[in-house]
């Protein structure tokens, strides 16, 4: 009976299978049959056919969800690592292509005397220097290139006592210099006058240590510049070798944010060509230095005592200024100043054409700008005249000068050029000699009580005195 009945289902499901208008009836059949009648064997079969499909992606990720802070994590050390893998292949590469740079960077020349002295003469090549590489090169490179220009200056000092058997006591001071020329019998060096004030000998110590006793040529007490000599006779060829001299550049080009670098002896020999890089943070500074008001070079680089007379150096390798002075002052730090080369250039060259150790301060040069006025501080009988306690007294006039151009008299008091006072005779000397042939300054004058400007043109003094 039950193989019957099984025979008989078997005929109704393959008639049902064969016949297309049934598919959906038969679904329902099936779907009836099994919820109902189908055997609990077939469900475990059904179940094992279940475990044994492939499971979803979705499914198991929704299952295993990542912990925010575990992301966050696993991202910071990942791209810690590769920050470092960056940074130590970059170190490194700069290490072993470091000597390469430098190589490339400079330009050797040298100078010969006629008793076959040779010197050489360092600069970055000026295609090279401005570059990007460069840029961020250019304090070792310019070390390695002005470097062996810059030497320390140590000053002989007599003290005022004297111990109570009559010797003498001797202090020492020091300061910094640089090589700038040599002819057949002597390197010349340049330094600030305060460094060698008062000085009854003065030593020159070289990048290698080797010192030699220099003599004072000239210097400018008013613009605080020095010039050295030392004789070729007392230096070996094998020292000179090592010596090298510094180049000029153009202050006048200088911009304000560019670099600049220090170069110097900071507290005297112990600490000899150190090197500090900071940027141009001013032109035109007018500072106060021994009752001189001097325009000067800001930067703040730092420039510290035993650095006045070094190297102020740009990218280029050329001496854009000669450090002098630094702001001393507790509260405020960046604040160092340098001589413009281009102010100190007529000086030098002034005390070169002279060689007599002497002040060259009041002494004209005739290609020095010149307003052409004799002048003389205010004294009381003036100031009883015209009321006025500072400024200048105008003595004389020049005839074809800027000054009698701009309809200046005697008995005007000059009390300011351009926005710099004019308090006595020195002061109208420093703030003319800042300018140059052919500028047109304002000066402004008191006469009868009244303040009037004027504008005067400088010419060469040589030009003005020729008329004379």
């Amino acid at each position: 009976m039950d193989e019957q009945t099984n025979k008989s289902t078997s005929n109704n499901e393959n008639n049902s299978i064969n016949d297309p208008n049934n598919d959906q009836e038969n679904e329902i059949k099936y779907d009836t049959t099994h919820q109902e009648s189908e055997p609990i064997a077939n469900d475990i079969t059904t179940l094992d056919h279940t475990l044994e499909e492939p499971i979803s992606t979705s499914n198991l990720k929704e299952k295993k969800k990542i912990h925010p802070i575990l992301k966050v994590a696993s991202f910071f050390i990942l791209f810690t690592f590769l920050g470092g893998v960056l940074f130590g292949g970059g170190y490194f590469t700069a290490l072993y292509f470091g000597d390469t740079f430098i190589s490339d960077f400079i330009k050797i020349d040298t100078k010969q005397n006629d008793n076959n002295n040779i010197v050489q003469i360092r600069q970055i090549n000026p295609d090279v220097a401005k570059n990007l590489e460069a840029y961020y090169t250019a304090p070792v490179v310019i070390s390695d290139a002005v470097g062996p220009s810059v030497v320390t200056i140590t000053s002989t000092l007599k003290d005022k006592f004297m111990s109570f058997n009559g010797s003498s006591y001797f202090n020492e001071g020091s300061g910094s210099g640089i090589i700038f020329d040599i002819d057949n019998d002597n390197l010349f060096v340049v330094t600030n006058h305060h460094v060698i004030d008062g000085a009854i000998k003065v030593d020159v110590t070289f990048m290698g240590g080797d010192t030699f006793e220099a003599k004072v040529l000239g210097y400018d007490s008013t613009m605080d510049i020095a010039v050295l000599s030392i004789n070729l006779a007392d230096i070996d060829q094998e020292i000179m070798a090592k010596v090298a001299i510094a180049s000029f550049g153009n202050s006048d080009e200088l911009r304000v944010g560019e670099l600049a670098v220090a170069i110097g002896s900071p507290l005297g020999k112990a600490f000899s060509n150190s090197i500090t890089v900071g940027v141009i943070s001013a032109v035109d500074r007018i500072i106060s230095i021994d009752s001189s008001d001097l325009k000067l070079i800001q930067t703040d680089a730092a420039i510290n005592p035993g650095n006045s007379g070094g190297a102020l150096v740009n990218t280029d390798g050329l001496i854009i200024g000669i450090n002098t002075a630094k702001y001393i002052d507790t509260d405020v730090e960046g604040m160092g100043f340098a001589i413009p080369i281009n102010t100190a250039r007529p000086i030098i060259d002034k005390i070169l054409n002279s060689k007599e150790g002497s002040d060259v301060a009041s002494t004209v040069s005739d290609d020095r700008p010149f307003l052409g006025v004799g002048i003389a501080d205010i004294t009381q009988e003036i100031y009883v005249q015209t009321g006025m306690p500072f400024g200048v007294y105008v003595t004389d006039v020049f005839s074809n000068s800027g000054a009698e151009e701009a309809g200046i008299k005697p008995g005007d008091i000059i009390f300011s050029i351009g926005d710099n006072k004019v308090l006595k005779s020195n002061d109208l000397i420093t703030h003319v000699s800042t300018y140059k042939v052919g500028d047109i300054i304002t000066i402004s004058i008191a006469r009868d009580s009244k303040m009037i400007d004027v504008k005067a043109p400088l010419y060469k003094y040589s030009d003005v005195m020729a008329e004379e």
